[in-house]
């Protein structure tokens, strides 16, 4: 399929990987050029795994060299997937140029690279944890961060309805606790548990086996955490069970979408401690949730909307 007589197997054994990985695609068969490849959608944990490398000129610097070595004869010099080896791939290279790409976490995007899947191989033992970051920092250059972030996959109106009922019963929670209403915070809890367990009722069955994984694993974790949420019996249980009710609803957002009208924002605020906490609401001013942390300064983490969009 690959013509490794025109392009050095070392060549390519990174380029071919990135244009398979990048898009969350795996690779096709010449018999099975008229079916779309199934979505490549990276383990959740990895949603949640930290880039150690800040995007510094140097780390920036070498990630490029490992890209003008090894990518650009598939994604091209300016990551627009019109590489001198783009027009004998199926699938083509994917435009890492497009916002969308910020639609997967950077700890995806290290998964995807260092796990391989066929016919991409394997680059743990290739590549060190350090030049796979890098490369990571460098795609990033490509694209423009959106300002507000969409959705990977449309699942239909019903599992976005539901999710939005998630999204709303969760900001009403933030407020209740921000505010610091006990009887608001209790049956904001309640609420959430119920529209979390609507979510695992959906059956998606009828779209790729891979999306269809990706929900029941998402409402699974979802439930999980809005149990841990009502069984919280202080504040710091409390806290931590919304951070990771929040970690797990912001990776449902990226994959499935929720947010139909409006925007969503995710904040986080660092602890004295060290701990980073985050939270959603559906005002752009942070309100913190976490008693003891409402005088710390918050960031937004990420802005949700119905689709992805960049600031002109």
């Amino acid at each position: 399929m690959y013509r490794h007589t025109l392009y050095p197997r070392r060549a390519l054994s990174i380029g071919i990987p990135l244009l398979l990985i990048l898009g969350g695609m795996v690779g096709m068969s010449v018999a099975s050029l008229s079916s779309p490849p199934p979505p490549w959608i990276a383990p959740s944990r990895y949603a949640r795994k930290p880039n150690p490398l800040s995007p510094t000129p140097q780390v920036i610097q070498s990630g490029a060299k490992l890209y003008a070595g090894q990518c650009v004869p598939c994604h091209g010099n300016t990551g627009a997937g019109d590489g001198i080896a783009a027009g004998s791939l199926n699938p083509k290279p994917v435009k890492l140029s497009d916002p969308n790409m910020w639609l997967q976490y950077d700890g995806e995007l290290y998964y995807k690279i260092s796990a391989g899947n066929t016919p991409m191989p394997s680059f743990k033992t290739v590549l060190s944890d350090d030049q796979i970051w890098q490369l990571v920092n460098y795609i990033r250059t490509f694209a423009p961060k959106p300002t507000v972030l969409g959705a990977r996959f449309d699942v239909g109106a019903a599992p976005r309805a539901a999710i939005a009922k998630v999204v709303a019963t969760t900001t009403k929670l933030s407020a209740a606790a921000a505010d610091s209403n006990t009887e608001q915070i209790a049956a904001a809890t309640r609420d959430l548990l119920q529209a979390c367990e609507s979510l695992r009722a959906i059956d998606l069955s009828g779209h790729d086996k891979s999306i269809a994984f990706a929900w029941k694993s998402t409402a699974s974790h979802l439930f999980s955490y809005a149990e841990n949420l009502g069984a919280a019996s202080d504040d710091q249980s409390r806290a931590i069970a919304l951070n990771k009710f929040t970690e797990s609803l912001a990776s449902a957002l990226r994959l499935f979408g929720g947010v139909e009208t409006g925007r969503v924002y995710q904040f986080s605020v660092t602890s004295n401690t060290g701990d980073v906490y985050m939270w959603i609401q559906s005002e752009p001013t942070a309100r913190c949730p976490f008693p003891g942390m409402k005088s710390q300064k918050s960031s937004v983490v990420a802005v949700f909307g119905p689709q992805t969009s960049v600031e002109k």
